[in-house]
């Protein structure tokens, strides 16, 4: 039955043609202003169905072209292209709807800051997309673009992150897109760095005067030198320096280790002398300064429940070793392999704050400034 309708039809276009250009389906008496007259009281027209997306995919749309699209409008719309733009047949400008959510793919993570690849929405709405914009939970951070990827500055180093798009055309914004996998950024490190993304600091990967980074926490090779607190890299930190008794009157006495005295140096306590990047006698390279209390009980806190100890020291990005001190009295070498001491740059009135850990704990402490101590830099 249908090859029968179908030759009908052919056969009617064929004499048309042929005839007066005029075709009749459903009558055999086209009207005379018609160059196709589809008569039924039974069936309609269907005209080519589409989305949006495909309609706008269409090459050089010939003025008066129909289509029915199924994503505009509420519920779709018949449209004719005036040669302009895609109008409703029931008149003004084709309705647009706001996009369909974007499809998130993946996240990656950069120095405070992540790059955000995503596919377009499924539909457009009907006009096209204008930009996409991506947010960030948590802190709600947004970065615009109009393609995929699309890159999110002013992230916080240390601090998960996962991302939703949203997409903006001429009638609004889609809804968010399902959220991208979580990523934590982190700084861009150099030579002889390590860094902890648990308190967001950078440190120097080994101990003032070390030859190497800890392989074990009696590594001897990665003690490092011990300083008096607030002295200059002047020599005296080596472990094998001169020793002669003080205190000095001057705040840089030479290259040996004073002994005899509580305090190196005889006049009052000056503070500053370690204190940041421009502290007066700060030993640690440019940009690096010595951490204070609150810094170093971070890191212990970083170390996890149960691991603040020499355990914890050396399993941390920092891997800090058992380098001993220095004996303020006779200036004999103490305790390496099984204590570690580190300086702060915190005072505490004719004190100064000093990491100590061993095989059972870890805690801060008061320490005489003319103890010999490790000194581990970190980045300003």
């Amino acid at each position: 039955m249908k090859k029968t309708i179908l030759t009908i039809v052919t056969l009617a276009f064929m004499g048309s043609s042929v005839a007066n250009a005029q075709v009749g389906i459903g009558t055999i008496a086209p009207d005379a202003s018609a160059a196709l007259d589809i008569t039924s009281t039974a069936k309609g027209l269907l005209p080519p169905r589409m989305t949006a997306a495909q309609r706008d995919a269409i090459a050089t749309p010939a003025q008066g072209l129909m289509v029915y699209c199924t994503s505009c409008g509420t519920n779709g719309e018949a449209q004719l292209y005036n040669g302009a733009a895609w109008v409703n047949l029931l008149g003004g400008t084709a309705t647009v709807a706001p996009p369909d959510a974007p499809i998130m793919q993946t996240a990656t993570g950069g120095n405070a800051q992540a790059s955000v690849a995503f596919a377009s929405p499924a539909s457009d709405g009907g006009a096209t997309i204008t930009g996409y914009t991506v947010t960030s939970s948590p802190d709600g951070i947004t970065a615009t673009g109009t393609s995929s990827p699309i890159t999110i500055n002013g992230l916080t180093n240390g601090t998960a992150y996962s991302f939703t798009v949203t997409a903006t055309n001429a009638a609004g914004t889609s809804a968010a897109s399902a959220a991208s996998n979580s990523v934590t950024p982190t700084p861009t490190l150099v030579a002889g760095e390590v860094y902890n993304p648990t308190t967001n600091k950078i440190w120097m990967d080994r101990n003032l005067g070390a030859a190497q980074v800890a392989t074990i926490s009696t590594d001897a090779a990665s003690y490092g030198d011990l300083y008096q607190w607030g002295r200059g890299a002047d020599g005296h930190e080596k472990r094998d320096s001169g020793i002669t008794t003080g205190p000095s009157t001057s705040t840089n006495p030479g290259a040996n280790f004073l002994t005899g005295s509580s305090n190196w140096y005889s006049g009052a306590n000056p503070v500053d002398l370690w204190q940041g990047v421009n502290g007066v006698n700060n030993p640690c390279p440019s940009g690096y300064r010595l951490p204070t209390d609150t810094e170093w009980i971070a890191e212990i806190a970083s170390w996890g429940s149960g691991n603040d100890d020499a355990d914890g020291a050396f399993d941390s990005p920092l891997k800090l070793p058992l380098a001993g001190n220095r004996n303020r009295n006779s200036g004999s070498l103490n305790f390496a392999g099984s204590d570690g001491y580190y300086w702060s740059s915190t005072v505490s009135s004719a004190n100064s704050r000093l990491l100590g850990f061993n095989s059972s704990d870890a805690n801060m402490y008061d320490f005489n400034r003319a103890d010999g101590s490790a000194v581990r830099c970190l980045k300003e």
